[in-house]
């Protein structure tokens, strides 16, 4: 496996099948929704029953923590590199956030043709909801930004738990939430609170940044990463095997 269309099918494949659960998933939970508007259409005003974006949220979030169980594996016994597959995971996830968020704003778009022809009477919430105009592109922006964030974070997040083994990350996060509750409770976060409610796009943008350097620096730690997780040794991992 010399070149890098090997480790991307291997990715692409098992992504895209996960791509049609949570896809299936969304639109069943949207139809809930909508269906539930349709009952109560007579009623003159309008009501929130949700949002339709937790199963893709939570999808991007909580994946990159299996997929060095198979893809990883199946990619260096083929004889693909690191390298590649780290490659391969960063496009095949951004792929799936583009179509995935396509998907839900469709759906956002439909739910509101059919509140305007007086067929449903029930909104679905979006984080666009908080922006000072209403703007179908300025939605699907804010949910590629999201999602970027969400699958850095969780690549990177992995990353890390996969070089240095369970105990050290463990201790690591330890640290870091003995951290944030010291700030959370001494410090000044009204800035950042200000920013998500009265900027949104600016505070979707920012974070979506944070994805991507977080997907970089995942990218430069896994490049010669170990075969197992913990395989650095050291701090009760594992020594990676020859």
């Amino acid at each position: 496996m010399s070149t890098f269309k090997g480790p991307f099918r291997i990715v692409f494949e098992e992504l895209r099948i996960q791509f049609y659960i949570i896809a299936i998933i969304t639109i069943v939970l949207t139809a809930l929704y909508v269906c539930l508007g349709i009952i109560n259409a007579n009623n003159d005003e309008t009501f929130n029953v949700g949002a339709n974006f937790g199963p893709v949220y939570g999808f991007l979030l909580l994946y990159p923590f299996f997929f060095f169980n198979n893809s990883y594996q199946y990619t260096l016994a083929l004889g693909g590199t690191r390298k590649q597959f780290m490659l391969a995971a960063s496009i095949s996830g951004i792929l799936f956030i583009v179509c995935s968020m396509l998907i839900i704003n469709l759906l956002l778009v439909l739910n509101g043709w059919l509140i305007e022809q007086q067929y449903s009477s029930s909104t679905i919430f979006h984080m666009g909801d908080l922006l000072p105009t209403s703007n179908p592109f300025l939605y699907y922006c804010l949910d590629l930004f999201y999602g970027v964030f969400l699958f850095g974070t969780g690549v990177f997040i992995s990353s890390i738990w996969f070089k240095f083994g369970t105990v050290r990350t463990l201790a690591l996060a330890t640290v870091i939430g003995m951290v944030a509750i010291i700030s959370i409770t001494f410090g000044d976060l009204s800035l950042v609170w200000d920013t998500f409610l009265h900027e949104q796009l600016l505070f979707a943008f920012i974070v979506g940044a944070i994805g991507i350097i977080a997907l970089v620096f995942a990218y430069f730690l896994m490049r010669n990463g170990p075969l197992e997780r913990g395989g650095d040794g050291g701090f009760f991992g594992k020594k990676s095997r020859s």
